[in-house]
């Protein structure tokens, strides 16, 4: 669904966890750890963005997540409510190694349900 280009065995190992305290207070229902690598920060399906600085917060607090743990890599899964992310507030030419996708939210209501909640 993510595109995720990932050796094989970085996908045999991909831990669902609930998301730390660094993330209090963001849209954040659970955050998949997958071999260590890569860190995929995974919304509430019921977030709708109402003001484009909640996604830069969240972005940094996403970064910080993935600096501080020792991920390569990091993408934000946020529910296609109003259609697609017009503009990224990390463009990945800056190399941050950020991701931003959209997802149904049904498919991240089913995704969340299987992690547990």
């Amino acid at each position: 669904m993510l595109g995720c280009a990932c050796p094989d065995e970085v996908l045999r190992n991909i831990a669902v966890e609930p998301p730390p305290r660094s993330l209090a207070g963001l849209p954040v229902g659970r955050l998949l750890n997958v071999g260590g690598r890569l860190l995929v920060v995974i919304s509430r399906p019921d977030f709708r963005l109402s003001n484009p600085a909640e996604l830069v917060h969240l972005g940094k607090a996403a970064l910080a997540l993935r600096d501080a743990r020792g991920f390569n890599r990091v993408r934000i899964v946020l529910p296609a409510a109003d259609g697609a992310l017009a503009c990224p507030p990390f463009p990945d030419e800056l190399g941050q190694r950020i991701h931003w996708h959209q997802v149904p939210c049904a498919d991240l209501r089913r995704l969340l349900a299987a992690g547990g909640t």
